[in-house]
């Protein structure tokens, strides 16, 4: 077989797979988002990128191009895991062998044909040829190309990452034009200290883009979580039990093909591309859903609980909004081409406002399995009493039961913990020296002998309070329930719950992902667990007698996001909402009405 410049490249990618790099998720923040030192206000604009309209209508490039969205150009993106990259092929082009070190690349092919080709730790080479609309994960790490083998026809592709700053390692650059020494490189490769120069004076001359590579999130959800990246594993990919061979076909989704030429759908539609669907994805920590809006449609208030939404607006315009853990409100409409970022776990929502278009949305996700949690449908269909939730919304119980008539349906769950320290503990600013003092919180001493309070009281020994906690990745805090009061039901983004009941009785439940309700009557002496993430609540069922219950927390400031006030009291339109809840403007209203302060 005649030698050509391609097996000559495919040859150097199998050669050169033996630089394999080891790599892990973004670190956790303790915050809803991070923001740059030179900017002290936020709205909209923050979350909003619009860099890529440039795109639309400009020529074709004469080169491979790549057109990064990481934190360099979006410092939103902080603190986030999750980034994108929009890579141009033209006739003929390569993007040579590289790895990301910190995420999977998961590339969606939106036009043409490509060849791509992974190596994994084993040094077998994995090939496929990829048609418009087919979807290909290149495992975290592992040394990757693409090909554009078409002799005429610019090809165009989005990758997803789940890193803020995926990072490139060219492996040609870094073999061959970083000054490692020639002797050393022939003894590598097997050859002789000529053919090297050769190569290196090659490779020097060619000069590629470098490729920063990005990660998505999805799609539906409720109550607010700080979220964390997948468990990282300890092999290249995880096989199914099911499948025992493995060949370019493994790492191949070519579900979404269906959409193409597909007629428009008549209800919003979410079309996934997780772990679920595409088992390929398992331990990649990166996921996408196509988002199609049908003119007038919501995506109803949600939040996902296991990584941020990083959501391109393909077509149409769209108005999106975020609530963040101190209920402000940030709105945006977005045009084709912007880039939006939900931060991990918050409350969000999109609207098509136009009543003629529909507009098609594609969003990344920084897991496998993102999660959805419906703030309607987690609530309101899972069979929470009515009188609690009467309570919790202020309203009556004829208000809630007409919502419930009403409502949809979906899921929720998990997160992470707080960022490792590298130190025994962390000292603030404004403390120089240390004793048993620090590590003391004395707060609690006042509860002994106050009176009990008239209304649902909770007191938190969390890092605000107490600054040691900065680092320990725990905390506190002290529940008391009057007779009859509830804690309405609300999640804690970066923790689970582990609460003990000291005095009383107390009904708890949970919703998990399912909408499946859990609930159960404790006694004084009892545990209970909270899972991170999940919708819960607690009601003393007592007419006449105070319950008090103590709550350990896995996070240093585990958040919590009431679901009454980030729904309702946050200045998401009425419109907006009534379609979330099926119900009419005059109900939501009177919701609001009631939980205003």
């Amino acid at each position: 077989m005649a030698y050509t410049p391609k097996h000559g490249f495919l040859l150097l990618v199998a050669a050169l797979s033996i630089a394999q790099l080891a790599n892990a998720g973004d670190p956790d923040i303790l915050s809803d988002f991070v923001l740059p030192g030179n900017v002290s206000t936020v709205d909209g604009n923050f979350f909003t990128f619009t860099g890529l309209r440039a795109l639309i209508g400009a020529p074709d490039p004469t080169k491979l191009t790549v057109t990064k969205v990481s934190m360099a150009e979006f410092p939103a993106l902080n603190g986030q895991s999750v980034s994108y990259a929009v890579l141009q092929y033209p006739a003929g082009t390569v993007n040579p062998p590289h790895t990301h070190p910190r995420s999977a690349e998961f590339l969606f092919l939106i036009d043409g044909t490509l060849e791509v080709g992974i190596v994994d730790t084993t040094n077998k080479l994995y090939t496929q040829t990829l048609q418009s609309g087919d979807l290909f994960v290149f495992p975290k790490g592992l040394v990757h190309y693409q090909y554009n083998t078409n002799s005429e026809n610019l090809e165009v592709a989005l990758s997803a990452f789940g890193s803020a700053n995926a990072g490139t390692v060219s492996v040609p650059t870094i073999v061959f034009s970083t000054g490692i020494d020639d002797g050393i490189l022939a003894k590598s490769f097997k050859t002789d200290v000529a053919t090297i120069q050769k190569i290196k004076a090659e490779t020097m001359a060619y000069t590629t883009q470098k490729h920063c590579f990005l990660l998505l999130v999805a799609a539906l959800s409720i109550a607010q979580l700080a979220t964390a990246g997948d468990p990282d594993i300890l092999s290249d990919f995880v096989l199914p039990g099911n499948v025992s061979t493995v060949d370019g076909n493994f790492f191949t989704f070519t579900g979404l093909r269906a959409l193409v030429g597909a007629p428009d759908p008549t209800k919003f539609t979410v079309t996934k591309v997780s772990m679920a669907e595409f088992p390929a994805l398992n331990g990649q920590s990166v996921s996408y859903a196509v988002l199609q809006y049908p003119a007038g449609t919501v995506n109803p208030p949600h939040t996902h609980p296991r990584s941020a939404e990083f959501l391109f607006l393909i077509d149409g315009t769209l108005e999106v909004g975020i609530v963040d853990t101190t209920n402000k409100l940030y709105t945006q409409t977005l045009q084709s081409g912007d880039l939006f970022v939900f931060p991990k776990g918050l409350v969000h929502y999109q609207y098509n406002t136009d009543s003629e278009n529909s507009a098609v949305a594609l969003s990344a996700f920084g897991s496998a399995n993102a999660g959805t949690v419906s703030v309607p449908s987690s609530v309101f269909t899972t069979g929470i009493d009515d009188d609690i939730l009467a309570k919790s919304f202020k309203t009556d119980v004829v208000t809630i039961q007409k919502i419930k008539a009403a409502a949809l349906s979906i899921a929720q769950l998990a997160n992470a913990g707080d960022p490792d320290i590298l130190s025994d503990f962390v000292l603030p600013g404004n403390v120089s020296t240390v004793d048993g003092n620090f590590f003391t919180f004395t707060g609690l001493r006042a509860l002994i002998v106050a009176p009990d309070p008239t209304k649902l009281t909770v007191t938190k020994v969390s890092m605000a309070e107490f600054p040691a906690l900065n680092g320990q990745s725990v905390s506190y805090a002290v529940l008391q329930y009057p007779a009859g009061t509830v804690n309405p039901p609300h999640t804690h983004p970066r923790s689970a719950e582990f609460l003990f009941l000291i005095d009383g009785t107390l009904e708890v439940g949970i919703v998990d992902t399912t909408n499946k309700l859990y609930t159960q009557t404790l006694q004084s002496g009892d545990l209970f667990v909270f899972p991170k993430g999940l919708v819960h609540y607690q009601y003393n069922t007592d007419s006449e007698n105070l319950a008090v219950a103590l709550s350990a927390f896995g996070s240093a400031n585990a958040g919590t996001v009431s679901v009454p006030s980030s729904v309702f009291t946050t200045g998401i339109d009425d419109d907006i909402l009534a379609k979330s809840f099926k119900t009419d403007v005059a109900t939501i209203q009177k919701i609001k009405a009631g939980l205003a302060p």
